[in-house]
């Protein structure tokens, strides 16, 4: 029998965040590099397995997406666009959508505190089925 685990894994720039927590001041990003945000709330491996794409569940397909998005007065994501997804068709862009819509906050406060406040901001999940090996 065969078995597969799940791993999870969601990707936002906390630099400005660590950086204050460890005594340091942080640092403008330089023009080439993402600029950070200070996210409050992000999704769970629980909510982010219930969100994986059912059809790639049942194919066993890992797969991944990115979306940016800006945000509200509140810190909620709005106006997300996929910005890349991998293996395309397979629902992970609009997987990965609803999960910045319905389970990201961005503190507001403390990212408007940041040297350089971004625009908007990116996040990427990425869902990974593995084979366990069996036992002898």
């Amino acid at each position: 029998m065969k078995i597969k685990v799940f791993i999870a894994t969601a990707l936002v720039f906390f630099g400005a965040e660590t950086a204050k927590s460890e005594g340091r001041q942080p640092q403008a990003p330089k023009p080439h590099e993402q600029s950070n945000v200070v996210v409050s709330q992000f999704p769970t491996v629980d909510e982010m397995f219930r969100a994986m794409p059912s059809r790639a569940l049942d194919d066993e397909l890992s797969g991944e997406a990115s979306v940016a998005c800006v945000w509200d007065a509140e810190g909620r994501p709005k106006n997300c666009r996929v910005t890349g997804e991998s293996p395309r068709g397979q629902g992970f862009g609009k997987a990965a959508v609803k999960l910045v819509e319905r389970k990201v906050r961005v503190d507001v406060d403390a990212t408007r505190a940041l040297p350089v406040v971004p625009d908007e901001a990116t996040f990427r999940f990425s869902w990974i089925l593995n084979d366990v090996p069996e036992r002898p």
